[in-house]
């Protein structure tokens, strides 16, 4: 099959399929989404979570801003646009119980799955069933709509990691494992061998920002996908922003788990890594 019919069987398998609802979170994976919807001719409707992302980002896209809480709304108003199919996209910042604001919906929804009480990993996959069973959506994973994020095994870049940092990266992936059994989180950082940190409801950023700095670069970040995790939400992802917040914290480098997480713009991941003398590199969940 020649280049031109490969391009037009694609997009017509994209304009084919269902009008997609993209949850929209923070960070730049909304966008890749909707750039990717935008050049396969796909129809797609936002909903853009307030206090997770700006709607001021979303030039010329159908959207709507809606909190977190009023899942309500948001259900209602996916279905007046005919969203068959939803992906979840993006950061969130888990709210407490005050900022949620759950309308009937959510307090339902909360009661049922055990509410504020789960970790992060319950309350999703309590979400996509719910979505599915109950409201007759199909959830889809990022991994469906953009493969080409998915990281693989190897190095990324021009630096390598050293025997210490193999050390490190093997001490903070056992912990975020274990992290992860206790749905807790998905980052860890190891440093001489040491756990110094460990991601919590405010997410990886945060961890790495406050992180004491040592005198020389050393330590290493590990993300990995939180065993039995609903796959369709919450990946593990780096960008370019994780990069010079590895730097900043005066870090050695990155390992995230290859074929279970995502890389944001990964030319721009690995041209900001060579600059910054940062390695990042893909691991196998086992080794």
């Amino acid at each position: 099959m020649g280049k031109t019919l490969r391009v037009l069987f694609v997009n017509l398998i994209w304009t084919m399929q269902p009008k997609l609802g993209i949850l929209a979170g923070g960070g730049q994976l909304p966008h890749q989404i909707i750039q990717a919807c935008k050049k396969n001719a796909r129809n797609f409707f936002v909903i853009v979570f307030e206090g997770q992302n700006s709607p001021d980002e979303f030039k010329d896209v159908p959207i709507e801003c809606l909190r977190l809480g009023a899942a309500g709304s948001i259900i209602k108003r996916l279905k007046k646009e005919n969203c068959n199919e939803l992906v979840f996209a993006g950061s969130i910042k888990k709210p407490n119980l005050k900022q949620l604001r759950p309308d009937f919906w959510t307090t339902k929804f909360l009661a049922r799955s055990g509410g504020l009480r789960i970790g992060d990993d319950g309350i999703l996959s309590s979400l996509v069933r719910d979505l599915e069973v109950r409201e007759g959506f199909t959830v889809i994973g990022v991994d469906k709509l953009l493969p080409n994020l998915i990281a693989t095994l190897g190095i990324y870049g021009i630096h390598s990691p050293t025997k210490e940092d193999y050390a490190d990266i093997q001490i903070a992936k056992k912990r975020a494992l274990e992290l992860g059994r206790e749905d807790k989180g998905q980052a860890c950082i190891s440093r001489y061998g040491q756990v110094i940190g460990v991601e919590g409801p405010s997410g990886t950023d945060d961890l790495l920002k406050n992180l004491k700095r040592a005198k020389a670069p050393a330590g290493v970040l590990v993300k990995m996908k939180k065993p039995n995790q609903e796959y369709r939400t919450d990946l593990p992802t780096i960008g370019q922003k994780t990069v010079q917040n590895v730097f900043n914290a005066g870090l050695r480098g990155i390992a995230i788990e290859a074929g279970s997480s995502l890389i944001i713009d990964r030319q721009d991941v690995i041209n900001t890594a060579n600059k910054l003398n940062i390695f990042v590199l893909g691991i196998p969940f086992n080794e």
